[in-house]
């Protein structure tokens, strides 16, 4: 009898360890985006909205940068989302390496990331954080050419570039979704100025050429 109360009571507790494990590594993942470690959208959106919330702090204020992955979809169609998956991982990465400890890189979703940085003081301060941000991704990712279909063998230089819109909070700001609106409509009129770059006439253009996603 004392047998099988001891082992029942071993049982119970081994669940609830197991339990408790799974719960602490379910809270975990649901804080980050399980392909790239970025924060996920919805911490990230809540991070955001108490910052916005905030009394604000001197000249200080909140910016985003609203960051677009330049021809994710034709590396998907010719090389595979494994390979897509790849770039998605090596750009998050390198967003948050050119930024400081205390800032945020969150993926909004497929090949959307969202940048917050808090304590900056204007709109020209999010705009040199943005051109940081394009400088670190577009250095060469250098990947297995088996992975990504070319004849030959070894490395295969993958080159990325992200087109970014940003804003910075002001007392017209409703909340995180009015700001990350606000430079989302400034990342697609960047997007639209170098997609209108002309490149006939003289020797093509570096922004066009990294605008394009491909292994050369």
């Amino acid at each position: 009898m004392y047998v099988i109360v001891a082992a029942l009571v071993a049982a119970g507790i081994m669940c609830f360890a197991l339990g408790a494990l799974w719960g602490a590594k379910s809270g975990r993942t649901t804080k980050i985006d399980p392909l790239t470690g970025a924060v996920s959208r919805k911490n990230a959106l809540r991070h955001l909205d108490g910052l916005l919330r905030r009394p604000r702090r001197g000249d200080y204020v909140v910016g985003v940068a609203f960051c677009d992955v330049d021809g994710l979809k034709d590396v998907n169609d010719h090389h595979g989302h494994a390979v897509g998956d790849q770039v998605l991982q090596h750009v998050a990465a390198r967003l948050r390496n050119a930024l400081r400890p205390s800032d945020v890189v969150t993926r909004l979703g497929g090949d959307e990331f969202l940048v917050i940085c808090d304590g900056v003081r204007t709109r020209a301060d999010m705009d040199r954080i943005a051109l940081r941000l394009r400088e670190a991704v577009s250095p060469a990712i250098l990947l297995d050419g088996a992975q990504v279909g070319a004849d030959q063998h070894g490395l295969v230089a993958v080159y990325a570039s992200v087109s970014i819109g940003t804003a910075a909070s002001d007392a017209t700001t409703r909340d995180a979704e009015h700001l990350i609106a606000r430079a989302d409509r400034a990342m697609y009129h960047s997007k639209r100025i170098r997609e209108e770059l002309p490149i006939s006439g003289g020797p093509p253009s570096p922004v066009r050429l990294r605008a394009r996603l491909g292994s050369r």
